[in-house]
């Protein structure tokens, strides 16, 4: 039995978290950490800074980098 398998996830694979909203657990500079349904995961923020505690959206997956923005 391999191990390790799974520790790539396809992009095609991360789609379904588009649209989620979530919250930055550190400052996006223009990367760091959010939380969405209690998951926490690294990503990108789309218009460079993002205050810590900020409301977030995840806007696209590109080169397996999970980009947001802050939400409205």
């Amino acid at each position: 039995r391999s191990q390790g398998k799974n520790l790539f996830i396809d992009e095609k694979d991360m789609e379904y978290l588009i649209g989620k909203k979530g919250i930055a657990l550190t400052d996006l500079r223009p990367s760091g950490k959010g939380e969405f349904d209690g998951v926490k995961l690294d990503i990108y923020s789309s218009n460079y800074y993002i205050k810590k505690d900020s409301e977030l959206i995840i806007t696209a997956i590109k080169n397996n980098k999970i980009l947001v923005e802050e939400g409205k």
